[in-house]
């Protein structure tokens, strides 16, 4: 991942927070948060339809939280239609 000791503590974790915006208010949801190449993915359980997933659509700045770290982005869409099931 990286030199950047944040962003480590973040893909180490089990659980995150996605804190999202809706006007002036925050809201904070759990997520899982996987690492793909160097890159961190949050993925909604609910899909698309998830409220944070639909604020995240409508305002794209987000907060990535785990424990005392905590990192801000602009969130990206990602198609996952084209990924397969790792069979142990």
């Amino acid at each position: 991942m990286g030199s950047d000791p944040t962003l480590e503590a973040i893909a180490a974790a089990r659980e995150v927070s996605i804190e999202t915006t809706a006007g002036a208010r925050t809201f904070k949801t759990i997520a899982w948060v996987v690492e793909v190449a160097g890159a961190l993915y949050v993925r909604s359980f609910l899909g698309s339809g998830a409220r944070w997933n639909r604020r995240v659509a409508s305002n794209p700045t987000v907060a990535l939280v785990s424990g005392s770290h905590r990192v801000e982005f602009t969130a990206a869409s990602s198609r996952v239609s084209s990924l397969r099931p790792v069979r142990g």
